[in-house]
C-alpha cells in the first residue's frame, strides 16, 4: 500500500509541471498568432476613448463647481464617473470584439481541426487562447485608469476645480476597481468565448454579442434585468462603486460569477472534443 502511494505521487508531481510546461507552450503560440492583429492596441485605445472624451467635455464645457463639498481624491472621482460608459459599452464591445477575433484565427486557419493532432493536452490550448483575452482586458482597464490620470490631469490645466478636489492617488481603491472590473469580465468572455467557438461566422459571433449588449440597454431602460445576466455583471461595478456594502472589495456576487466562468470555458473545450 505504501509503495502504491509513492507511486501515485510521483504520477502526480510529474504530471503538473508538465501541463504547466504545455501551458505555457500554448500560451507563446497564441501570442505569435495574434500579432498583427491589432488586439492588445484595441485594448488600450477602448480603454482611453472615455477619458479622453471626458477631458475635451470638460475642458469645453467648464461648469461652476461647488464650494461646499466634502474632500474628495480628484482623480478616483474621474475615474468613477466614466464607469458608466466603460464598464456599460465600451469594456465590453471590446471582449465581444477580441474574443470573436481571437477564436476567428482558428476558424478560419482550421485550428479547432489540428487541433487533434497536436501533442499539447487541449485544455493547455483551449486556457491558453482563453488567457489571452483576459490579457486584452487587463489591458484595457489599465488603460483606463492611465488616461484618466492624463485626461484628469490636462483638465485640471483648464478649468477651476472646486477646493475639495485633492490631488492624491488612493491605490487601494484604484486597485479595487482594476480588481473587480477584471473579474466581472471573466464571465462575459467565457460566455462570449462560447459562442465564438460555437458559431464559425466571425460575423455572427459579434452580431449575437452586440445583440446581448443592445439587449441588456433595453432591459435597464425596462428595469428588468436579470441579475445573472453577464453584461450587467460589469454594470454592477459601476453601481457599486465602493465595493461590498459591509467594507469588503468583492461584493458578494462577484464571487459567484466565476464558477459559471469555470463551467462555460469547460463547455467550450466539450464542444470541440
Amino acid at each position: 500500500m505504501v509503495h502504491v502511494a509513492h507511486q501515485s505521487k510521483i504520477i502526480v508531481t510529474n504530471t503538473l509541471p508538465k501541463r504547466m510546461q504545455n501551458f505555457i507552450t500554448a500560451l507563446k503560440a497564441e501570442h505569435i498568432k495574434k500579432k498583427g492583429t491589432g488586439i492588445f492596441l484595441l485594448s488600450m485605445i477602448l480603454g482611453a476613448i472615455s477619458p479622453l472624451i471626458w477631458a475635451l467635455i470638460a475642458i469645453f464645457n467648464d461648469e461652476p463647481q461647488k464650494r461646499d463639498a466634502l474632500p474628495y481624491d480628484f482623480f478616483l472621482n474621474v475615474i468613477e464617473r466614466l464607469l458608466d460608459i466603460f464598464a456599460g459599452f465600451f469594456f465590453p464591445l471590446l471582449i465581444i470584439i477580441t474574443v470573436s477575433r481571437i477564436t476567428q484565427l482558428d476558424h478560419k486557419n482550421g485550428g479547432w481541426q489540428l487541433m487533434e493532432t497536436q501533442p499539447i493536452d487541449k485544455m493547455s490550448i483551449y486556457f491558453s487562447k482563453f488567457t489571452m483575452i483576459l490579457a486584452a482586458n487587463m489591458i484595457a482597464i489599465l488603460s483606463l485608469v492611465a488616461f484618466s490620470f492624463i485626461g484628469g490631469g490636462l483638465a485640471s490645466l483648464f478649468i477651476e476645480l472646486p477646493d475639495a478636489a485633492q490631488f492624491t492617488f488612493d491605490a487601494g481603491a484604484i486597485g479595487s476597481l482594476i480588481l473587480r472590473l477584471f473579474l466581472a469580465s471573466i464571465l462575459l468572455s467565457a460566455f462570449q468565448y462560447l459562442i465564438s467557438v460555437i458559431i464559425p461566422s466571425f460575423i455572427w459571433s459579434i452580431v449575437i454579442g452586440f445583440f446581448g449588449l443592445l439587449s441588456n440597454l433595453f432591459l435597464i431602460a425596462f428595469k428588468v434585468v436579470p441579475a445573472w445576466y453577464p453584461f450587467e455583471i460589469l454594470l454592477k461595478i459601476s453601481k457599486f462603486k465602493k465595493g461590498s456594502e459591509m467594507g469588503y472589495w468583492i461584493t458578494y456576487s462577484d464571487s459567484l460569477w466565476h464558477p459559471r466562468a469555470l463551467y462555460w470555458v469547460q463547455v467550450v473545450q466539450a464542444q470541440k472534443l
